[in-house]
């Protein structure tokens, strides 16, 4: 169980990182509902257990993937801070140099 809950975790941290919108985790949570079912007589769960199994899933999945958009946001934002700054920088070099080209 605890290496379904790691690679449903797994997968919900890819999925958040990829940034794919609500549809996709609600689709992936959905369809743990069969997976669990069709495993459950190999695992020799009870119907409780299988209802347990999902719920564990399912918080592992949707766990993961607002772990992965929460980094996946915050790398965006560092891109972005690191561009405008880049931008500022040429800015600034370019006026600068225009201020020296005039005077000379």
């Amino acid at each position: 169980m605890i290496w379904l809950a790691l690679m449903a975790g797994g997968s919900g941290l890819l999925i958040g990182l990829h940034l794919f919108r609500v549809q996709v985790i609600a689709a992936a949570s959905a369809s743990l509902i069969p997976f669990c079912i069709g495993i459950a007589p190999f695992l020799h769960w009870t119907p409780l257990t299988t209802a347990i199994g999902v719920f564990v899933l399912a918080t592992a999945l949707q766990g993961g993937y607002l772990i992965g958009a929460g980094l996946a946001s915050i790398w965006s934002r560092m891109k972005g801070a690191e561009s405008a700054s880049v931008e500022i920088r040429q800015s600034t070099r370019a006026s600068v140099e225009g201020n020296v080209s005039s005077r000379i």
